[in-house]
């Protein structure tokens, strides 16, 4: 423009769009800018793109489809996602600017879903169209994903281990859970997408059982395969219970509220601690420790009372336990 202060701007648009101006200027040899936002003329609804070829329900003709789009009204950017779930972008991710088209390859050949979502940039907002194809060839009968490596029931060799499982059929996404009892995920839960590893550190190392669950979304169903493998033990022993380390079995409570501590035990995956009346009881405390060494029971009576404490271990599938006597806190 060099010193000129005007311009004339042919061909905007008439359809009520956000058009966006940025004046520069030459500051003492920097450029400097500053941005202002008109609307153009006219009064039409915004309104967002749509999927127009291959129509929204077909059945795409191969591995290779060029998709296009309505023009919307006043949409001032497209983006398109493809994908093997609803705003999935596994396939297909890409900015298309103000071009209405794009051409995919590498699509499945499987007969499954095929999601598409064509994003329509409108008045600083992005707004979605969601459509769903049915990708060629015939549709695979289902099988959710199994565990290949470690092998299930092997024992592993460290506290970290990458776990691999097959594709299946017909599978769209996977799912990852390690715990310490069945279809727990505490020690991992991992949303793999479409890979088929993972990797695992912190596991255990003491050969506690680790529970191993593989998600498969087939369909809009999640299915899973459970298996069990041997955590790593340095020094290999027989398992052994939990058992009551404070208070010291036998003792008087100094108050209504206790803390109350258990060993680890070897191999225990899971605690669960019980205080009541007689053998057995939980009336007056049932609490999950997970894998907590210690938990802290209120409400205790102070009558001077015998109170009879459990404290259960999960090892290997089974719920063990030993039996204790505290008397209550003497009024």
């Amino acid at each position: 423009m060099g010193t000129e202060r005007t311009v004339t701007v042919p061909n905007l648009p008439v359809d009520g769009r956000m058009i966006y101006v940025r004046l520069w200027s030459l500051l003492d040899g920097e450029w400097e800018s500053r941005d202002t936002q008109y609307r153009a003329a006219g009064a039409q609804t915004p309104a967002r793109a749509e999927m127009t070829s291959p129509a929204p329900g077909a059945v795409l003709g191969g591995a290779s489809v060029t998709f296009e789009w309505s023009a919307g009204v006043g949409v001032q950017r497209y983006y398109l996602f493809a994908g093997l779930w609803p705003g999935g972008n596994t396939l297909f991710s890409q900015d298309m600017e103000m071009a209405r088209s794009a051409t995919i390859s590498g699509l499945p050949a499987a007969g499954q879903p095929v999601y598409l979502r064509l994003w329509s940039y409108i008045d600083e907002q992005w707004v979605p169209f969601d459509a769903i194809y049915t990708a060629s060839g015939a549709p695979e009968t289902p099988v959710k994903a199994q565990l290949t490596s470690p092998a299930p029931g092997a024992a592993l060799t460290g506290p970290s281990a990458t776990f691999e499982w097959s594709a299946g059929a017909g599978v769209r996404r996977y799912y990852f859970f390690a715990g310490l009892w069945q279809g727990g995920n505490t020690l991992a839960s991992i949303d793999a997408d479409q890979a088929r590893s993972a990797t695992v550190s912190n596991l255990p190392v003491a050969g506690e059982t680790i529970w191993i669950r593989i998600w498969s979304l087939i369909g809009e169903e999640w299915q899973y395969n459970d298996y069990q493998v041997r955590a790593f033990d340095p020094n290999p022993g027989p398992p052994s219970q939990a058992e009551l380390t404070a208070p010291a079995p036998g003792s008087t409570l100094t108050g209504a509220t206790a803390q109350f501590e258990w060993s680890a035990g070897r191999g225990v995956q899971r605690y669960f601690l019980f205080v009541g009346n007689w053998t057995g009881d939980n009336s007056i405390a049932n609490i999950d420790g997970q894998q907590n060494l210690s938990a802290t029971v209120g409400g205790l009576p102070v009558d001077g009372r015998l109170l009879f404490v459990r404290v259960w271990s999960y090892l290997n599938g089974e719920w063990l336990f030993n039996d204790y006597t505290v008397r209550a806190a003497r009024p």
